[in-house]
């Protein structure tokens, strides 16, 4: 069974460093803590930061209902570029 995804630290400040880069951008991301499973779980028991769900928004996850919002793929792609350049 994978734990949970809990956030620590690191992932504290990848959160706020995200959230200045979207403010910057006119974008206000929401963080969520939802069920569900990842290897990002492992990951963050450990201590690395990470974030989930950054991509296209879209909505109805993992169901045959599952879609993606195309109009936010160009916005994303932005912002995560932005924040990527910010890694030090």
């Amino acid at each position: 069974q994978m734990p949970p995804m809990n956030p620590n630290q690191n992932t504290q400040a990848m959160i706020d460093l995200l959230q200045g880069e979207a403010n910057k951008m006119g974008l206000h991301p929401q963080f969520l803590h939802v069920g569900g499973a990842s290897d990002g779980s492992l990951l963050a028991e450990m201590g690395t930061a990470v974030m989930d769900g950054c991509g296209p928004e879209s909505d109805k996850y993992h169901s045959a209902e599952e879609y993606l919002r195309v109009e936010s793929i160009e916005e994303r792609f932005h912002l995560l570029l932005s924040v990527i350049s910010q890694l030090h």
